[in-house]
């Protein structure tokens, strides 16, 4: 028996009976599904694609795809919710320092610590890549993370967040954005009202306000390049077919598009209404 078949045969273990058994309730009362959640942790699958180095099971998004399958055939949001710790454990070991491998993953592996994504935000939804959530030096050890995300899947269940915001240095490429681990007692922290969906309806999918949040430099920051599918600089020998360009071609018409991309700039954000076609 392999590793995975091993792995995903615990979670089935788990999901039948146990995270069935509480699958009602948890949609008609829109209850976070801490029962199933927590058991998972026990079951050392907190980790699942934390690096082996830092206690985790070292597995990749094969394994998470599997077990969430098995998860959310007995509970869609036990899945979703498991999902996201996942993605947001794989952020933090991405680039992880020292001192956030000793404080986080070993933690998230030992089933002692709970994360999740904090990305959309109002004005982009999907388009993670470009957040306007902003992140400013406050001192030599803090910075202060100040704006609006929505759909945070576990809000006000997890133990912390990860945050994208614009990138943190001056210097940083166009395109480029950040992300820092938001501790859940932060002060400056606002939930928006209880997630009242038509399905996966205990996933707390919250809006979240962040009023000047203090984030210690140590715990935080990583830099990310945006999807090189998402976004591409307008050069002046080829003109790619990017959100620049289309709105170079629309612009002058009268049209909302043409008053948002006046400039042409080759940074014009996923809300503009030109889109490639």
């Amino acid at each position: 028996m392999t590793e995975l078949t091993s792995i995903v045969g615990r979670a089935r273990e788990l999901a039948r009976p146990g995270v069935a058994r509480d699958a009602s309730e948890v949609d008609t009362q829109a209850r976070w599904p801490e029962a199933g959640l927590r058991a998972l942790q026990r079951e050392g699958l907190g980790g699942l694609v934390v690096p082996a180095a830092s206690g985790g099971l070292g597995l990749g998004l094969l394994a998470l795809a599997r077990v969430c399958e098995e998860l959310g055939r007995s509970c869609a949001s036990t899945g979703i919710s498991f999902g996201m710790h996942c993605v947001a454990s794989a952020v933090i070991a991405a680039k992880a320092t020292p001192y956030q491998r000793g404080r986080y993953l070993e933690a998230i592996s030992a089933g002692r610590h709970f994360t999740t994504l904090a990305l959309s935000e109002p004005g982009s939804g999907a388009h993670f890549y470009y957040p306007q959530t902003r992140l400013v030096a406050d001192s030599p050890d803090m910075y202060r993370v100040t704006g609006d995300k929505v759909f945070v899947t576990n809000g006000g269940h997890a133990d912390s967040y990860v945050v994208s915001t614009v990138a943190a240095e001056a210097e940083a490429p166009p395109g480029h954005f950040s992300c820092v681990l938001v501790a859940a007692g932060a002060d400056g922290l606002a939930w928006g009202a209880p997630w009242q969906g038509l399905g996966m309806r205990g996933n707390s999918s919250r809006a979240l306000g962040l009023r000047g949040v203090p984030v210690p430099r140590r715990t935080s920051s990583w830099r990310w390049p945006a999807p090189t599918w998402a976004w591409r600089p307008a050069r002046s020998t080829r003109r790619p077919r990017t959100w620049a360009s289309a709105c170079t071609r629309t612009a002058g018409r009268g049209s909302a598009t043409s008053r948002c991309c006046s400039t042409a700039s080759a940074r014009c954000g996923p809300t503009c209404s030109a889109r490639d076609s």
